[in-house]
């Protein structure tokens, strides 16, 4: 019968109680006298540092607008915020060019833009795996630093290697 004492090896106590006792869980110290070890605190099962995770929500929030947005936003994206190998030679032919701006700001947009649900999926998880560990040893910073060079640096390889190009004159 639940709260009745009872004998347990010739001493008579509580159910409750004997359970307690056997686990060594009866609110104090365990036999041996000292405290039991705490646990290490739980680690959240997804721990991505704000700087990737910063990134991570406006590649998601960019691929959202262009996918699901009129088209209109999608062609000026693309006219506009992605390199444009042409582009980009001719700016550097002759600076002073009106659409200047737009070829030095796409050596950075470019890695936020992405037009196919592939391509955005791996490189989110590519930034999630890997960015995550290289802002954690790198700092917020140089992790900054590390992505803004690998995005120009991408961008700058891209009209590199496209050697047979035909550029217009004017």
């Amino acid at each position: 019968m639940p709260g009745r004492a009872r004998s347990v090896g010739g001493a008579a106590v509580d159910g409750i109680q004997a359970m307690s006792d056997m686990t060594g869980d009866a609110g104090g110290p365990p036999p041996g006298g000292e405290p039991a070890p705490q646990a290490p605190p739980r680690q959240p099962a997804f721990n991505v540092p704000p700087i990737t995770l910063a990134l991570a929500s406006a590649i998601a929030v960019v691929f959202a607008v262009l996918s699901l947005g009129p088209a209109w936003i999608a062609d000026t994206a693309f006219a506009y915020l992605t390199v444009i190998p042409a582009r980009v030679v001719l700016v550097l032919r002759d600076p002073g060019r009106p659409d200047a701006v737009f070829a030095v700001l796409s050596l950075l947009t470019h890695a936020f833009i992405h037009f196919q649900f592939s391509h955005f999926a791996l490189n989110l998880a590519f930034l999630l795996a890997f960015g995550s560990g290289c802002e954690k040893v790198l700092g917020q910073r140089r992790f900054v630093v590390l992505v803004l060079a690998s995005a120009a640096g991408g961008a700058t390889a891209q009209p590199v290697s496209y050697t047979h190009l035909t550029l217009p004159t004017n």
